[in-house]
């Protein structure tokens, strides 16, 4: 397996088993079934990453996000989104009774190109966990890499950077038993995956975890010195 984990700390876990089919265009669809006993969805997009469900807004509106090691904002398209964000579902401020607007903007570079932000707190849940009062973005323009994306919005989970990510979220709400979250991606795309928040499952790994430290310029980012690569037992 392969596992990552950082540090959050709170009350109540949520582990999310992730039961992968092959659909006939080489996408993965799963089921994910959270301890709290409801659903969500999440793809595996051609093993290239991972994206899944998300509530945004009182009452709830769905988005589907992909969940991003390397991104600090956290953001879903909104309504003000013209052309570029017509394949995504869109977030109506107006239909949510949460929704708290700020003056702030936010422009924000991927590889795949650029979205623009208007910035403001809002409630979302993930897995049954509920977190109020979230900064996050909501994307009035997205360039064409984003526009054609088989998700919606990003959930950003770097640590130390200048916005509030679902992480932050999670640990300022107290929500978590652990300072921890780990993903589980087997190799065979019929087997379950899984990604859990505040605790680790047992039956996902063997033996001791060797932990490493982050690189000193790794800044807000999952950064260590890579030693060697093991392949089919062969290591170099």
């Amino acid at each position: 397996m392969r596992c990552l984990t950082t540090a959050f700390a709170g009350a109540a876990a949520v582990t999310v088993p992730i039961h992968r089919v092959p659909r006939p265009e080489g996408w993965v669809q799963a089921i994910i079934a959270a301890q709290m006993g409801e659903t969500q969805e999440l793809v595996n997009d051609k093993n290239l990453c991972f994206f899944g469900s998300v509530s945004v807004g009182t009452p709830p509106q769905n988005f589907s996000v992909l969940f991003d090691t390397g991104s600090d904002m956290f953001w879903v398209p909104s309504k003000k989104c013209g052309k570029r964000c017509r394949y995504h579902r869109k977030f109506d401020p107006s239909a949510s009774a949460s929704f708290a607007p700020t003056k702030v903007r936010s422009a924000i570079v991927y590889g795949s190109g650029k979205v623009l932000l208007d910035v403001a707190k809002e409630d979302f849940s993930i897995g049954g966990v509920k977190v109020s009062n979230q900064t996050m973005g909501f994307a009035f323009a997205e360039d064409l890499g984003l526009y054609s994306s088989s998700f919606d919005g990003i959930f950003g989970l770097d640590f130390g950077g200048k916005t509030e990510t679902g992480v932050d979220g999670l640990l300022r709400s107290k929500l978590l038993p652990k300072n921890t979250f780990a993903f589980y991606m087997p190799l065979d795309v019929r087997e379950p995956g899984e990604i859990s928040f505040g605790e680790l499952n047992p039956a996902r790994f063997r033996g001791d975890f060797q932990w490493a430290p982050l690189r000193p310029e790794s800044y807000n980012r999952w950064t260590v010195n890579l030693l060697g690569v093991q392949a089919m037992r062969r290591v170099d």
